[in-house]
């Protein structure tokens, strides 16, 4: 089931209007969407709510203008030709720390592995925290959890990958 309103809340935090997304959706097929249009966005997807095993996931940072012109301009594409990869990546506006326990392709963490990776992020926020950082979104990513923390202009350059990355 598609919560229009989490959507819309999402839409204000990491889009904002008059920016643009791409939207996949991941499981037997690969489905991929450019989006400008919150509405169409929410039109486009729900179809997909209710399907077994499909997963949503959204680009995190500034993409090449040029995207939208792809086949997938503001509706889902099955099987698209191209999608975003690092080079469409213009600008970076969030910096993604992913704590997912180590286990076999395609095997849910456990509940004691998906603790582990609790206590990890939590770990990581409170250093983070007592170093100057501001307060970062944290959610659960299926089988761990994410602290997003949004991040002043960053190009996207191989001097800036690389400080993320160290």
């Amino acid at each position: 089931m598609i919560d229009v309103e989490t959507i819309k809340e999402w839409w204000r935090v990491f889009v904002g209007d008059g920016n643009m997304v791409e939207v996949r959706i991941l499981g037997k097929f690969q489905y991929s969407g450019y989006f400008k249009s919150l509405d169409n966005l929410i039109k486009e997807i729900k179809p997909y709510a209710e399907m077994d095993n499909e997963q949503i996931y959204f680009t995190l940072n500034e993409i090449n203008a040029d995207c939208y012109g792809r086949q997938q301009c503001e509706k889902m594409v099955k099987s698209p030709k191209t999608t975003t990869t690092d080079t469409d990546v213009v600008r970076r506006k969030t910096v993604l720390i992913d704590f997912d326990p180590v286990r076999a392709t395609g095997v849910n963490a456990s509940e004691a592995e998906f603790e582990l990776a609790h206590k990890k992020a939590q770990t990581v926020f409170k250093y983070l925290r007592e170093q100057g950082f501001n307060a970062p979104v944290i959610a659960v990513s299926g089988n761990g959890w994410h602290l997003q923390y949004f991040i002043e202009d960053c190009p996207n350059n191989d001097d800036n990958t690389e400080t993320i990355k160290r």
